[in-house]
């Protein structure tokens, strides 16, 4: 016992640094567990943003473009951007007109106006016979059936103020438009 107390401190010393380094050495799994979750965490929101990515939108550019034609595009486009695979605007191109920052939809027509005088529309807004409501004209609205000036303009500021139309129901939130013109304008408007 003599030696116990002489070497009591050192004793105390090194069962501390033994469970010390046993404490350590045990949380490492732990820790290797959860740089696991993190890694699977980070190859979930890569795979959701590829999937994101991977939509492609056909489109349609014509007029005063160098090279018109039909595109696949992704999903966050603008018109400039389109305008860009098709080589650029020609010098005759009327890019007054042209919404360069609208988003690109599935299906979508671009017309690019001349300068020149021909009478072209910016943006195609028809679709087999419908009106594509969240890209037309209040002149191109006001030709659906039932629609005048009032409702006409009443869907343009409501579509300007609180965005595209996501469904045929969304239509009815607009001033002027009921339950019943709702679904007389379903042969008429096609969302997008």
């Amino acid at each position: 016992m003599y030696w116990f107390k002489k070497y009591w401190y050192f004793i105390f010393i090194v069962a501390v640094i033994f469970i010390w380094f046993w404490i350590d050495t045990s949380s490492e799994p732990s820790k290797q567990n959860n740089s696991f979750v993190i890694d699977e965490m980070e190859e979930e929101t890569d795979d959701s943003t590829e999937k994101q990515q991977d939509v492609v939108l056909m489109v349609d550019i014509k007029g005063e473009v160098r090279q018109p034609g039909v595109f696949e595009v992704q999903q966050d486009y603008r018109v400039k951007d389109v305008v860009e695979k098709a080589g650029g605007f020609t010098e005759k191109a009327d890019v007054s007109s042209i919404n360069l920052a609208e988003r690109v939809f599935d299906e979508m027509v671009i017309m690019i106006p001349s300068a020149e005088g021909n009478e072209v529309e910016s943006i195609m807004s028809t679709h087999d016979g419908k009106v594509r409501i969240n890209n037309a004209t209040l002149e191109e609205i006001t030709e659906i059936p039932g629609i005048g000036n009032v409702k006409g303009n009443a869907i343009v500021e409501y579509r300007d103020t609180h965005g595209k139309f996501q469904s045929m129901s969304d239509l009815q939130n607009v001033s002027g438009i009921g339950e019943k013109t709702a679904e007389m304008l379903e042969e008429h408007v096609q969302i997008p």
